[in-house]
């Protein structure tokens, strides 16, 4: 059991990374170093100041799934990011772009299974959707380990 949560925890991140395609990105305009609040994640949330989109990625867990962010940098004076929502290993991954000048951007859990975003996901392009249980399934039926 403990084994399987690992495997899936896992491919959630396997999976978010597959997620992040090449785009051609920037650091911020400034030479400034980001200050140590443009990306802040706790218990219950993950906020980034969009101004400073410097390649930074973390997942928060909440009660029956995970919310993930990777930063990908700024194209055209946007941010630029891949946002991922699982529960129960349904997943969608979304690329998202947000103005620099627009306020921080939050992930907030607010139950078992929802959770609030300061951006609009109407928004953002959707990269994917599965089911990451199934497809490890799958891959062990074919052959392949799976990891299970």
């Amino acid at each position: 059991m403990i084994r399987n949560i690992i495997v899936s925890v896992n491919t959630i991140v396997f999976l978010f990374t597959l997620s992040a395609s090449v785009y051609a990105c920037s650091p911020p305009d400034s030479e400034e170093t980001a200050p140590e609040s443009a990306f802040q994640k706790t218990d219950d949330m993950i906020q980034f100041d969009p101004h400073w989109c410097t390649v930074r990625s973390a997942t928060i867990g909440f009660g029956l799934g995970s919310a993930s962010v990777s930063l990908e940098g700024i194209q055209d004076g946007k941010c630029v990011f891949t946002y991922m929502h699982e529960v129960e290993g349904g997943y969608s991954r979304y690329l998202c772009k947000v103005e620099q000048s627009d306020d921080p951007v939050l992930i907030k859990p607010t139950g078992l299974i929802e959770v609030q975003t300061s951006f609009d996901l109407d928004n953002c392009d959707l990269l994917g959707s599965g089911n990451m249980l199934l497809e490890m399934r799958k891959q062990s039926d074919d052959g392949e380990d799976g990891g299970l």
